[in-house]
């Protein structure tokens, strides 16, 4: 259920990061001496000129009895996770799952993004957790207080990370498993 992932991430407008590129105000003259207002009133109109080089957000998992896409994405961890996982480590994994406050966290970029912007995407993430719970109109601020992630990393067949921060994520996991699709 692609659309219903693009509308959740549309819906939380306050968590998570587009890597975009950046307006080019110096190409119209008439831009330079805009004020904040008007600018960002052209920034917005100009928005679909704009190229997204990525998405850093997170998802609250634990809403899956709302959203079908996420009980897709469950049961297909749950799959894997029963094939691919020890017998304790599966019962751990489950209980995890089943009983914590759990982000599912989203990471998608361009490989070749310069490195130099992704501690700043990461930061971004807590960041913006910490600023959705403060809202006036997020009806479950709670909800938003993750005791764990859930990711997916792509590795290559000789164990290479396409993205080096999830490679720090792996070590830093508590559970990791490996599958091909």
């Amino acid at each position: 259920d692609i659309s219903g992932l693009a509308d959740a991430l549309i819906e939380q407008q306050s968590l998570g990061s587009l890597p975009v590129t950046t307006l080019d105000i110096d190409l119209d003259a008439k831009y330079k001496n805009l004020d904040d207002k008007d600018f960002e009133k052209m920034r917005i109109k100009h928005n679909n000129d704009r190229d997204v080089y990525g998405i850093t957000t997170v998802i609250n998992f634990c809403d899956r009895e709302d959203k079908p896409f996420l009980e897709e994405i469950y049961g297909y961890v749950m799959y894997k996770a029963k094939k691919f996982l020890q017998k304790d480590q599966i019962k751990k994994f489950i209980s995890i799952l089943n009983s914590k406050k759990i982000g599912l966290f989203i990471n998608e970029r361009y490989l070749n993004l310069p490195v130099n912007l992704i501690p700043d995407l990461l930061k971004g993430i807590v960041e913006d957790i910490n600023f959705t719970k403060q809202q006036d109109d997020v009806e479950n601020p709670e909800a938003y207080n993750f005791d764990y992630f859930i990711g997916m990393a792509k590795i290559s067949s000789d164990n290479l990370y396409y993205k080096s921060e999830e490679e720090r994520f792996i070590e830093k996991s508590v559970i990791s498993f490996k599958f091909s699709c």
